[in-house]
């Protein structure tokens, strides 16, 4: 055996063995690295507080995205909201939506909300067992419902066509509630960023807990006290894929609650409408 020989028989398990080690330790980075770009992603899409600190929050990101958007141009927000009966978002609604309508600095910008809510009947059905203590949902969903054409008549006559809403209810319990924020993509909105990373998409989403009493033995279970508002907020974007999942079945859900499957349509004239599907 020549040394030429014997030397490259001797390197050839070395320089495996080495790039053997340093493919593990690139491959050990490249997890590590995937993993804290995760953790950052979840952390900046984390917990926001609660009702309404988590509509404070809601109303800066809208405020803070629009500051900006302005300057390209005449600019339409969708806003989507699915909720229980409106206990704390009906103040946004009343009182935040016509402060950004009315900023100088906003004069272009028209915003159309949709929101599905359940309805009163069907929250105060006792087949649902749920406790009245602290919150009677039935009552407050009928007496926010009750606001609903004043406010609509208020709104048309302030802002015109720079503001559109339409309030339907359902009968159902959401698992998730909360509100939806994304830049319309039409023609009528006028010209759009063409940065993607320039337009909104955020959800801020809930969760419908039940804080349950376990009663005595022999005696009859106690209804759940169901809590909505209260819980913590979590903040989605579609810049992520969990944010992008998310939001999808968001909007799949408003879309049934919405447009499939509502009870009714609250409108401006005071009277509550009977379902009976949009005709063509």
């Amino acid at each position: 055996m020549d040394f030429n020989t014997f030397f490259s028989d001797l390197l050839a398990p070395i320089i495996l063995i080495l790039f053997s080690t340093l493919f593990n330790a690139w491959f050990t980075y490249y997890r590590v690295k995937k993993s804290n770009k995760d953790i950052i992603e979840k952390i900046e899409e984390g917990d926001i507080g609660k009702d309404t600190a988590a509509l404070d929050e809601l109303y800066k990101t809208i405020k803070k995205y629009l500051e900006k958007r302005v300057k390209s141009g005449p600019v339409t927000l969708d806003l989507k909201l699915i909720a229980v009966a409106m206990t704390y978002s009906w103040e946004f609604i009343e009182e935040k939506i016509p402060l950004l309508l009315n900023q100088d600095e906003f004069s272009s910008v028209t915003i159309n909300l949709q929101v599905a809510f359940v309805d009163h009947k069907y929250l105060s059905q006792k087949i649902l067992k749920i406790s009245n203590e602290g919150k009677d949902w039935a009552k407050t969903s009928k007496l926010n419902e009750t606001k609903i054409p004043k406010y609509a008549k208020s709104m048309a006559e302030f802002f015109g066509n720079r503001f559109t809403c339409e309030f339907h209810t359902y009968r159902n319990l959401p698992h998730w509630h909360g509100w939806l924020v994304c830049e319309a993509q039409n023609e009528l909105a006028g010209v759009a960023p063409t940065n993607e990373n320039s337009t909104i998409t955020h959800l801020f989403m809930g969760r419908t807990r039940w804080e349950h009493t376990y009663p005595k033995s022999g005696t009859r279970r106690i209804p759940p006290k169901m809590t909505v508002g209260q819980n913590e907020y979590r903040l989605f974007t579609d810049k992520t894929k969990h944010g992008i999942s998310r939001i999808e079945l968001f909007e799949q859900w408003h879309m049934y609650y919405y447009e499939i499957a509502f009870a009714n349509i609250i409108s401006e004239d005071n009277k509550r409408k009977r379902a009976k599907r949009l005709k063509e």
